[in-house]
């Protein structure tokens, strides 16, 4: 009996030896495969197990790097954005010699530009994922995890528990979904489909739902997929790697921009707010957010709203101690000017700034921030009776009450500084609504993660 016993403990132990040896030669392989793919260079990094239990691995530390050490180099040609899509089959699929086709499918499932984007890199990465082997990211595909914790696959008994910002996110994902769809059906049969790897085989629901979710889970800035850098985990604090972009070589290179210590994970700033985290990856981390976007309906025909607002979307948010961040200012002063002004606005911005404009915009401002403070959110009575509840329902309302403080103190602060920009104008305290062209888009009003800029107002709260 002491001998089978034994036995079998020495079984377990190599049964549990190989198993390790088997997950680390896994990670070992995806590392390699995906550095070989994309000529990933001086590479001191590797992919390895989530700590906290997440399905998707993560990149750690190889050494033991210092700060300034650099740890990996991504040629340019290996990031999968617009530009090189529109190489591809699947960009000249979409491309405006298909105008027609593609501008009626824009119109009918009303996918805005940041849509359409998402529906170029899922078609890509379906009809990759179809070759297998193949494939040149046949490695980095088979390295991301299963996308089941993106909104497309929230169950329907979350419904109830979502408050507005969240819900149009789920909206506008499931228009960019049916409308992918629709572009293989349409598309595919053409010359460019047959190039792409779609003839008279259009994308499945399924096929599109996963790419979709795949893209909105590893994108970098809602732009472009590096890979490797996907497996980065975010931390809008203290962010462990230092990106820089070398011309000469055309190479993005990254260098620690904090000691790290080996099988540490290597964390990234990311310019994503916590709302597409939440709707992407089904939590968010209110510890590193940054603050709550405004997004704007604004002519696209008008150069300098294009210029200074589309530009810098990623910017144009309110922070969490209530201070607008300057390029939500910026965006804000071209929408309540005139014609005449906003061409002074692109010359000379500090010159064109008159008491007047500072009034004008801070007073949308402020009634932007209380309209979205007032919105109703999260209904724990409808939440719940929803079935099944869960996690998600308890992550759900915690959004819902820490995006509602956030607004909160933004709309109180925004209060206190229209008041002091309306005297110092000498302008009466308006009574009205904001004029209609710089009103924000309530539907698309979301909250976000990003960058460290200073916030534009200059008292000493800060």
């Amino acid at each position: 009996q002491e001998a089978k016993l034994a036995a079998g403990g020495f079984v377990a132990v190599l049964l549990a030896v190989l198993w390790f040896a088997t997950t680390e030669s896994g990670f070992s392989a995806a590392t390699n495969g995906i550095s070989r793919s994309f000529g990933i260079k001086d590479l001191a990094a590797a992919l390895a197990a989530n700590p906290e239990g997440g399905a998707q691995p993560v990149l750690v530390a190889k050494t033991n790097l210092q700060q300034g050490q650099p740890f990996m180099a991504i040629p340019a040609d290996a990031v999968l954005d617009m530009r090189q899509l529109a190489e591809h089959p699947v960009g000249k699929m979409l491309s405006s010699e298909n105008g027609t086709v593609v501008n009626q499918l824009a119109q009918e499932h009303q996918i805005t530009q940041g849509g359409f984007n998402i529906m170029n890199h899922a078609l890509f990465l379906a009809l990759e994922k179809r070759k297998g082997a193949n494939s040149k990211w046949h490695a980095w595909l088979s390295a991301v995890a299963d996308p089941v914790a993106s909104i497309l696959y929230w169950p329907e008994s979350t419904q109830a528990c979502m408050d507005r910002s969240i819900a149009n996110e789920g909206i506008m994902l499931q228009r960019v979904l049916n409308a992918t769809v629709a572009a293989s059906q349409q598309l595919c049969d053409t010359e460019f489909g047959e190039a792409a790897g779609c003839k008279a085989q259009p994308l499945t629901e399924a096929e599109a739902k996963w790419a979709i979710g795949v893209y909105v889970q590893n994108n970098f800035q809602d732009q472009a997929i590096i890979p490797m850098v996907n497996f980065m985990p975010y931390d809008n604090t203290k962010p462990s790697a230092n990106p820089q972009f070398d011309q000469q070589s055309n190479t993005l290179r990254f260098v620690a921009g904090a000691p790290t210590a080996r099988g540490q994970p290597i964390t990234l700033q990311f310019l994503r707010g916590p709302q597409m985290q939440l709707a992407a990856n089904g939590h968010f981390d209110a510890a590193t957010a940054r603050g709550v976007e405004l997004a704007l309906n604004f002519p696209p025909e008008d150069e300098a709203v294009q210029k200074i607002c589309a530009s810098q979307v990623h910017e144009m948010q309110f922070a969490p101690n209530g201070k607008p961040r300057k390029a939500l200012v910026d965006c804000m002063f071209v929408l309540v000017a005139d014609a005449k002004t906003k061409k002074r606005l692109l010359k000379n911005p500090r010159k064109a700034r008159t008491p007047e404009l500072e009034a004008l915009a801070y007073g949308n401002l402020t009634v932007a921030a209380a309209r979205m403070a007032q919105e109703d959110g999260f209904d724990a009575s409808k939440c719940a009776a929803a079935e099944p509840s869960g996690p998600l329902h308890e992550t759900l309302k915690n959004w819902a009450a820490w995006r509602k403080q956030v607004l909160t103190a933004n709309a109180q602060y925004l209060e206190q500084v229209m008041a002091q920009k309306y005297a110092a104008a000498g302008m009466p305290m308006p009574t009205g609504q904001p004029p209609a062209d710089a009103q924000p888009d309530d539907a698309a009003a979301f909250a976000s993660a990003n960058g460290d800029e200073e916030p534009a107002a200059s008292d000493a709260e800060l």
